[in-house]
């Protein structure tokens, strides 16, 4: 793994520290209806990439020949992850992931919040599933996990079934304390040729990853940092 990895820091809103506001965005699935928002949840539509445990997205990479693409997405404002700019239609699914870089192994918690339900895997593993249709709290639930040392996958798969369509998710250690130098890799972290900003949308490559939208409108809300 390369040590000059861009990533950047985990953002602090008010008093809650470890919000994850920068992710891999895919969907929506199920746009036709053909199944309830429900039964949708059930099924892998990622079964052609390695299935949902196993699949590493990164910018730019279609699901199957003609599926929606992962593309970079960034909080402008606060901690919330609003669904809804993207995906207006009712009665779907869609996956959000992201990379954390650890320092070290830690034991940590994942607080998260979402409106709908929800599946969550960390490292391929599936930590929880909730078959809910509700509006979003803030660290509604509260998952221990172990992160290992370097990169740990988290995707999220969040159902939208009618109204309000959103998530927040942040990490922390077990005492509810920003873990130090815990970072978030903006893409995947192993792409080693760089992207065409002229065939991009969002994130154009350089190394390994950038900070910069390949359109001005687009801008993410940060500035990446190379990690120590």
């Amino acid at each position: 793994m390369d040590d000059k990895l861009l990533t950047v820091p985990l953002r602090k809103i008010e008093s809650l520290p470890g919000f994850v506001v920068h992710w891999l965005l895919c969907g929506p699935f199920n746009a036709d209806g053909k199944l309830t928002s429900c039964r949708a949840m059930k099924k892998d539509y990622l079964a052609g990439a390695g299935g949902e445990a196993r699949v590493r997205p990164r910018q730019g990479l279609r699901v199957g020949r003609t599926g929606p693409a992962w593309e970079a997405d960034a909080t402008r404002h606060g901690c919330i992850v609003n669904l809804s700019r993207r995906y207006s239609t009712h009665g779907i699914v869609s996956y959000a992931a992201a990379y954390l870089k650890a320092p070290v192994a830690c034991d940590a918690k994942i607080l998260l919040g979402s409106d709908d339900g929800f599946i969550l895997y960390l490292n391929g593993h599936r930590i929880a599933v909730r078959d809910v249709h509700r509006g979003l709290g803030v660290d509604t639930d509260i998952f221990e996990v172990k992160l290992k040392r370097g990169i740990n996958a988290v995707l999220l798969k969040v159902e939208q079934f009618y109204g309000a369509y959103e998530f927040c998710l942040r990490v922390t250690d077990r005492t509810g304390r920003a873990i130090p130098r815990l970072r978030a890799c903006v893409d995947h972290p192993r792409v080693r040729r760089p992207v065409d900003p002229k065939r991009s949308r969002t994130i154009s490559g350089y190394d390994y990853l950038s900070s910069k939208f390949a359109t001005a409108p687009l801008r993410l809300a940060f500035r990446a940092h190379s990690a120590t």
